[in-house]
């Protein structure tokens, strides 16, 4: 068995390679803040979450907005997801009733539906995929 040098005890241990943290995962909680505190920024425009609790109805969108006397209604997904079919169903009515209807997984995608209403204001999504597409 070997001993160390007493100098060999007081040196500091050799540095460990350190890893880039991964990216914090955002959830659809977080990604629903973000696209409401957006919301809010804009003028004309007013937003909140729409709670849902075991006494609510279900299928209902997250967000509810209007925007310069128009009601937007807005479903948040995690990238990969998609609206259940009681949801869609939920937003095929708003639509018909003459929301503004859109499904999203980022800020942009709810962009993308204001520059299509602001230039078209009778504009119905298809809802085909995340945002407003043409």
């Amino acid at each position: 068995m070997s001993v160390p040098a007493d100098d060999d005890w007081m040196a500091p241990p050799p540095p460990a390679a350190r890893r880039k943290p991964p990216e914090p995962v955002r959830g659809e909680t977080e990604r629903t803040q973000g696209v409401i505190k957006w919301l809010r920024a804009q003028p004309g425009t007013w937003a909140f979450k729409k709670h849902t609790g075991p006494h609510g109805e279900a299928g209902h969108p997250d967000i509810f907005a209007c925007r310069n006397g128009r009601m937007v209604l807005i479903e948040m997904k995690v990238p990969g997801d998609r609206p259940t079919k009681l949801q869609v169903q939920r937003l095929v009515t708003w639509r018909e009733a003459g929301a503004a209807v859109c499904w999203a997984t980022e800020v942009d995608h709810v962009r993308e539906l204001f520059e299509r209403i602001d230039a078209d204001p009778d504009y119905r999504n298809p809802l085909t995929r995340p945002g407003a597409p043409a």
